[in-house]
Formats: structure tokens, C-alpha cells, sequence
């Protein structure tokens, strides 16, 4: 949202693209965060995903990525949103473009 922005639909249909400061992003997510469900691992269910880590190459800074495939997961989430695809191959089926 800060960054290259999120593509937007004006009145009129046509696509543009909307940046956000930092400020602003903050408020935003602040309204929205009320509209999403937030689920997170037990020890447990953390401590299982590190034993299986390794099968799936997972180490060093790949092991960030794979806690959000993890939790993806146990959400059964329809897509996981992200604009680094290639971080979560192997990771996560439901990969998707925002």
C-alpha cells in the first residue's frame, strides 16, 4: 500500500493505482482489521510445522514465509495474497497475485 500502492476502480470503471503514506495505510488497516478473521498456530501446531521444515527446504529467512503458508493453512484460506510468489513455492497451493 506504501510501496507501489493498490490498484483501485474510480467512478467511472476506469483502473488506478492509490499509494498510501504511512499514516493513512495505518488508519486504514486499523478500520479494516475489524472485517478479518485472525487465526495464529498453538506451540503445538508451531512446533509440528519446524519438525516438517526441513523436508520441505525451509531454513533462514524462508522460515518467515512458511509460518504465513502454516497459518494459511490452518485458516483454510481460499488464496494467500502475496507479491512475492516465489518465496511461498513448495510452501502453499493457493498462491495468488493481489
Amino acid at each position: 500500500m506504501t510501496g507501489r500502492g493498490v490498484e483501485i476502480t474510480d467512478e467511472d470503471g476506469n483502473a488506478d493505482r492509490m499509494v498510501f503514506n504511512q499514516k493513512e495505510c495505518a488508519l486504514w488497516l486499523r478500520k479494516f482489521s475489524d472485517r478479518l478473521h485472525f487465526e495464529e498456530l498453538t506451540k503445538a501446531e508451531a512446533l509440528d510445522g519446524l519438525g516438517n521444515a526441513q523436508s520441505l527446504g525451509v531454513q533462514g529467512a524462508r522460515v518467515y514465509d512458511y509460518w504465513h503458508a502454516l497459518v494459511s493453512a490452518k485458516a483454510k484460506s481460499d488464496e494467500l495474497i502475496t507479491r512475492n510468489t516465489r518465496h511461498f513455492q513448495g510452501l502453499a497451493g493457493n498462491v495468488a497475485w493481489p
